[in-house]
């Protein structure tokens, strides 16, 4: 039956289209409201949200059940969707501005989106977040890890990471932006850390400026220094390298990493 739009007239089509406006606002609200918390993927969902709105028009309009149910679903699940991943990067920005980043940001290219995540705990796939949580977390609050935390394969099996090899790649990347500095092709500060924030730099143990040269064999800094030109000098992980890298130290306070294997 065709539809006709008399909107002057037709009581039916004003109903329709003041509904599908108001849910249209409701949705754009929400969606402005949390452009800062935008994470990878919130446009199908977006999408999707319109693509119910135009479902719920039609079905108002020609009042059939069988299109308005399934428009009122397609819009909440996209709806409540997008709402949790606004929720979980806003968690993610908040406890970064708060001094408390992420525990394993320079090991990944991005922070997972909540989908990532999700998948990961039912495909087995990596689930930094999961470890971090069970393991990494537990460790530096000196309470006891999950039991699966203690054994390199028990860790790839449950998070889907293969730490060995995520390590030694680390360790690698270490190694080259520590040559580069002793080499003085990063001479400031500046150049370092627009390094890495292009990727082609990571972070390594070293001495802050302008300290004092009666302190820098004592404590805390000598770890820093003969960590730094371990870096430079030897060709394997050793300890001194590994108390400066935070996945290597909590790999092996949890047993599952012994040096000897590298």
């Amino acid at each position: 039956m065709a539809l006709s739009f008399d909107i002057k007239n037709d009581r039916q089509l004003q109903l329709a289209l003041g509904a599908t406006l108001i849910v249209l606002m409701v949705i754009l609200g929400i969606y402005f409201n949390n452009f800062g918390y935008v994470e990878a993927g919130i446009e199908y969902y977006f999408v999707g949200s319109m693509i119910g709105l135009g479902l719920l028009f039609w079905g108002l309009r020609s009042f059939r059940l069988i299109v308005l149910v399934p428009a009122v679903l397609i819009i909440l699940v996209c709806l409540g969707m997008s709402i949790m991943k606004f929720n979980w990067r806003e968690a993610y920005l908040a406890k970064a501005d708060a001094g408390r980043p992420f525990l394993f940001e320079e090991y990944i290219e991005s922070y997972p989106s909540l989908e990532e995540y999700i998948f990961a705990n039912f495909t087995g796939g990596p689930n930094w977040i999961a470890f971090s949580r069970d393991c990494a977390e537990p460790v530096r609050a000196n309470q006891p890890p999950a039991q699966e935390c203690s054994d390199l394969k028990s860790i790839q099996a449950t998070y889907g990471l293969d730490m060995k090899k995520i390590v030694n790649e680390h360790f690698q990347k270490m190694k080259r932006t520590a040559m580069r500095i002793s080499k003085g092709q990063l001479k400031d500060k500046r150049r370092y850390e627009q390094c890495i924030k292009m990727g082609q730099c990571v972070v390594v143990p070293m001495l802050p400026a302008n300290v004092n040269p009666d302190v820098l064999q004592t404590g805390e800094y000598n770890d820093i220094r003969k960590a730094f030109w371990a870096l430079v000098d030897e060709n394997k992980l050793n300890e001194d390298v590994c108390d400066q890298m935070l996945l290597c130290s909590i790999l092996v306070q949890t047993g599952a990493l012994r040096l000897s294997s590298f």
